[in-house]
Parts: C-alpha cells; sequence; structure tokens
C-alpha cells in the first residue's frame, strides 16, 4: 500500500518514511548483480558557469571533452552487461559544450541505449536547433536557473548572461507549446564539505546531513564514468574520481569487471560500519529503503546476459 506514496515524497519525508516503514529491497538489487541499472556519462567536465552552489569551482583534474572512441567502448562496455539506460547528467560540465553530444546520442541509440538526459545551465541552447536537439533521443532535459533578474543571476553564477539564457528558455517554451514543467529548490548539497553554508545566497540553505544507517542507494544507482575514463560508483559527489567509490578506468578495464568486483561489494557491506571518507558529510544520502518505482524500472529493464550483445 505504501509503495506508489514512496515516489512522490520529499526527500525528507521519504528518509521518515524508511525509519518508520522499513523495507527490503534485497530481491530486486540482486538482479543488478552484472550491470548498474543506469550509467552517468561525463562527456565534458567544462562548464561555462561557476556557480556559488557548484564545487565545480574546486574541480583539480584537467577540463577535457571525452575521447569519443573511449565512448564508444563505455557503450559497448554497458550493452554488453546488459544495460540500457544511459545518462548525460555528468558530475559537473555542461553537455551542450560537447561538440559531439548528438553524435553520442545518436551512437548510443543504435547500440540500444535510451534516456540520454542531463542538467544545462542552458547557455548554448541556442546554438543548437532545438527540434532537432528534442527529437534525437534525449530522454530528458533539465535546466538549472536561479535568480529572476540580471543581477541575482549573476552573483548566483557568475557570468553576465542572464538574458541569453532567458530568452534560450523563451524559445524552448515556444516549441514546447505543452508548456514546462518548474521545480524550486530552496536547500542545496554541501558536495561532501566543499560548499560552505557562506557561499549561498537569499534564500538558498545547506540540506543537512543524515545519520547514515543503512549503505547509500548511490552504491546501486550511481555508476557514472568521468570525461577521462574513470568509473565511480557515485557520480553525484566523486569530483575528482579520486575517492575511495573510484573503481578503476574503462581505458584499462572493462564495465563488467569493475561493476563485479570485490572491491565494490566489500565497500556495500562496510557502508554502515567503515564509511568511506567522501560519505562522511555528504548530505546527498539516500538509504537503498527509499529508492521507488523508477529506480525499480531502472532495474527491470536491464537484459539477461543471454540476450546481450556479447553472448549473441
Amino acid at each position: 500500500m505504501l509503495g506508489p506514496w514512496r515516489a512522490n515524497l520529499s526527500g525528507y519525508s521519504r528518509l521518515l518514511l524508511a525509519r518508520l516503514f522499513p523495507r527490503d529491497y534485497s530481491r530486486e538489487l540482486a538482479r543488478t548483480a552484472q550491470c548498474p541499472p543506469l550509467l552517468g556519462i561525463e562527456t565534458t567536465n567544462i562548464c561555462n558557469a561557476d556557480c556559488v552552489f557548484c564545487a565545480y569551482q574546486y574541480m583539480e583534474r584537467p577540463k577535457i571533452i571525452m575521447d569519443f572512441d573511449l565512448y564508444k567502448k563505455v557503450i559497448q562496455d554497458y550493452a554488453q552487461c546488459g544495460g540500457r539506460n544511459v545518462g548525460l547528467a555528468a558530475t559537473v560540465g555542461d553537455p551542450l559544450l560537447d561538440p559531439r553530444l548528438l553524435d553520442r546520442i545518436a551512437y548510443g541509440k543504435s547500440q540500444g541505449m535510451q534516456g540520454f538526459g542531463f542538467f544545462t545551465n542552458g547557455i548554448l541552447l541556442h546554438k543548437f536547433d532545438l527540434h532537432t536537439l528534442l527529437t534525437s533521443g534525449l530522454g530528458a532535459l533539465h535546466i538549472s536557473l536561479a535568480g529572476f533578474d540580471r543581477e541575482t543571476y549573476h552573483r548566483t553564477y557568475r557570468v553576465d548572461i542572464y538574458h541569453r539564457v532567458i530568452e534560450n528558455v523563451i524559445r524552448l517554451r515556444r516549441l514546447r507549446a505543452a508548456g514546462l514543467p518548474v521545480e524550486f529548490a530552496m536547500r542545496y548539497d554541501n558536495w561532501s564539505g566543499k560548499i560552505k553554508p557562506d557561499d549561498l545566497l537569499g534564500a538558498m540553505r545547506m540540506r543537512p546531513v543524515p545519520r547514515k544507517k543503512q549503505p547509500c542507494s548511490m552504491l546501486w544507482f550511481g555508476a557514472t564514468v568521468h570525461a577521462d575514463g574513470v568509473f565511480t560508483v557515485c557520480g553525484c559527489r566523486d569530483l575528482d574520481g579520486t575517492s575511495e567509490l573510484a573503481l578503476g578506468n574503462l581505458k584499462q578495464h572493462s564495465l563488467a569487471e569493475l561493476w563485479t568486483s570485490e572491491r565494490l561489494q566489500r565497500i556495500r557491506r562496510e557502508f554502515t560500519t567503515r564509511l568511506p571518507d567522501i560519505c562522511v558529510d555528504c548530505a546527498q544520502y539516500s538509504p537503498v529503503s527509499i529508492i521507488g518505482s523508477w529506480h525499480l524500472t531502472l532495474i527491470s529493464q536491464i537484459r539477461p546476459a543471454e540476450v546481450c550483445p556479447l553472448h549473441a
């Protein structure tokens, strides 16, 4: 009876619900043994904004665009282990800065992939034919926009290009006659301690750091490949791919090899007794007992090994 409610609750309400009515998803999670239900691919870690609420300003790795041959290898690895849901919502960076963005979506579709949603600041939307972009196979396009005037936008994003973003959103609105859904965020993540309360502006507030009594769901749903090939199971906050959650590089390993590694199994088993350093102050934590209907759909779409391209 509680199942349908879980997908429509705020993060705090879902945490409370998980404590009051914990649910065991071990059977469903066991189906992810061979393959991540969702794979994030950071095709570029370059951004053309410098948001006060984002840890991009503290990134130490080189700013690059993922080599297309590496991208093809990542997609092929994921297809071979049974995956089909890809997200381009990068750890940092804006996918619109990738000159081969549409080529990547097209190649992924040719290999049986779906999804390809991502977040963008919308600054470069005018460089694209919006009809082509929206019909390319793109599953979702999320535009980050803060402030309702040029000055507030400038202080938040630290680029003076408010007029361009608004023009781009208006163009998108005209193309989508049915309207655009709007969501508001008042509380922001600390990026595992990198963002401080003093960094935020106006009504922005820090999200509280929850107690971590269960393994984090990101250990099953956060698989991400950085632009340099590093594979991490926390695409949300492993900014430089140097944490314990970074399992290796897909230039040297297969995705299946890293996903099924004893190292990842150990991190999951020991999460509640020995937190990885990056997880200690993380406010993005979401326990495995509150995964929703969307997560279960992703799990159900993992293809059995015998029908993957590797075994066909």
